[in-house]
């Protein structure tokens, strides 16, 4: 099945699409935003039947695409190194317990950081060691930022500057994270077994 749209549906649909696709490629580190607003242009031309882009649910319905496709390159893209990347949401949950030591085993994991030969304790503790070699190589200012947010529980109010601060913090803490220049780096590739909950899961 191929959908054929007016000049003025194919602005309106790309506007969608685009803004989705960049939405969604910002919380899945290896996954390229203009690779996955391909994609969804070709999901929409061929497998789906809307022609509407401003119909309800049609925004809903792109992102879940837009995610399941994130997901199943991310899954791909964990088999495939020895490098785990994290994503922003995942690491925002992780900070919630990464400063208060007692909390560390039974802080949250994200599912594809799960090892197959060791339990979800031993995890927790590991992806916090993570975190916290990649605070150490942060600015004063971008660790205090992270501190007061996650440490002391004090939440910036949007719009303002100590908000822009954070997330800046928030964003530097997943670069040095993410980086390929880690000399000992100790997430390891998910299984295939993983990697088909990953999939299956893409809504989590």
């Amino acid at each position: 099945m191929t959908t054929e749209f007016t000049p003025e549906e194919v602005t309106r649909w790309d506007d969608l699409i685009t803004r989705t696709a960049r939405f969604v490629a910002s919380d899945f580190p290896g996954v390229d935003r203009d690779d996955l607003r391909q994609e969804l242009w070709v999901w929409l031309l061929e497998k789906s039947n809307r022609k509407d882009p401003d119909a309800y649910g049609v925004a809903r319905l792109v992102t879940t695409i837009a995610r399941r496709m994130a997901w199943r390159q991310r899954a791909e893209d964990l088999q495939n190194t020895s490098q785990y990347d994290y994503r922003r949401s995942d690491l925002c949950a992780i900070l919630e317990t990464t400063f208060t030591y007692n909390d560390w085993e039974g802080g949250f994991v994200p599912k594809d950081a799960q090892s197959i030969d060791s339990d979800v304790a031993y995890d927790a503790v590991d992806v916090r060691m993570d975190i916290t070699w990649a605070f150490e190589g942060l600015s004063v200012a971008h660790q205090q930022a992270l501190l007061s947010r996650y440490r002391d529980h004090i939440e910036p109010p949007a719009g303002t500057r100590e908000r822009r601060a954070l997330n800046r913090a928030i964003r530097s803490l997943l670069d040095n994270l993410n980086s390929y220049y880690r000399l000992n780096p100790r997430r390891r590739a998910i299984s295939n077994a993983t990697a088909r909950y990953t999939i299956e899961n893409q809504e989590g």
